[in-house]
């Protein structure tokens, strides 16, 4: 049994009486905005900003294995479909964002990303599903 704990842009846990760092989310995210446990609560999707962008990372905690990140996974391959220019900038900041994440089943998420293109000269609005387990990922 253990319990999560976030505090910024880390995630702590207690495990057999002992309280130890679990993730530390690497730049540019400053800080954890939400934690979604799956229905089955095995799968948490961790929500993170920073002052440009937003970030998902669905975490298995107990398998300790980490997902994609979501949001810029959405924004490349949304560009590649469209054949918009997808550049990945060196602060790593995408000036996206999400709203309505709701997980659809135990295994799967979905998301609504205004997506940002060209310095943001180009928005695209787009909703993501995810299968954790499949690594299968669809922009509509």
């Amino acid at each position: 049994m253990f319990l999560l704990y976030r505090l910024l842009d880390v995630i702590w846990r207690i495990k057999d009486d002992v309280l130890e760092e679990y993730y530390h989310f690497p730049a540019p995210s400053l800080y954890i905005r939400k934690m979604i446990p799956s229905p089955d609560q095995k799968l948490i999707a961790v929500v993170t900003v920073s002052n440009k962008s937003e970030f998902i990372q669905i975490i298995n905690v107990e398998e300790g294995i980490n997902g994609p990140e979501l949001v810029e996974s959405a924004r490349i391959k949304n560009g590649a479909q469209k054949e918009l220019e997808t550049w990945i900038r060196t602060d790593h900041e995408n000036y996206s964002y999400v709203n309505n994440i709701a997980w659809k089943d135990d295994n799967t998420i979905q998301f609504e990303a205004s997506l940002a293109y060209e310095d943001t000269e180009v928005i695209d609005n787009v909703t993501v599903t995810y299968q954790f387990s499949n690594k299968v990922m669809e922009v509509k």
